[in-house]
């Protein structure tokens, strides 16, 4: 538990780290990060990378990245929290979506609204699609 609540201030004292990549198992309870995140109100503004390669609404560290210009999410398509807070990145350029099962209408509607990247790329095991400039 520990970890789980220093994880901002370590993170937010790396100031000049660019490229940030989360990873968990699917049974580890990550609400402690979460809310220690949404209570320090953390914004790590070096990190231009970010990769997020696991399930659940990681919203609160896309807002406290806002100069991400390549972002990299799996098995995050039915997080709307998350979705809104990539979409609110105003320097995003490089979109890459991961999930095992898509559905034509879901991706449609996930795009970001706000932004305009460069390179859209959907990954996944029943179709794949790359797409540039929307």
């Amino acid at each position: 538990m520990l970890c789980k609540t220093r994880l901002p201030k370590v993170l937010y004292a790396m100031d000049h780290l660019t490229q940030l990549s989360i990873t968990h198992r699917k049974d580890v309870d990550f609400s402690a990060v979460e809310k220690t995140f949404m209570e320090s109100n953390v914004s790590l503004a070096s990190v231009v990378g970010l990769r997020i390669q696991c399930a659940g609404d990681w919203h609160f560290l896309v807002k406290a990245c806002p100069n991400t210009e390549k972002l990299i999410l799996r098995d995050s398509l039915h997080c709307n929290r998350l979705m809104e807070a990539a979409g609110e990145l105003k320097k995003l350029h490089h979109l890459e979506l991961f999930s095992d099962t898509w559905i034509g209408a879901a991706v449609h509607c996930k795009q970001p609204s706000c932004t305009k990247p460069r390179a859209y790329i959907l990954i996944g095991s029943r179709s794949s699609r790359t797409s540039p400039e929307h």
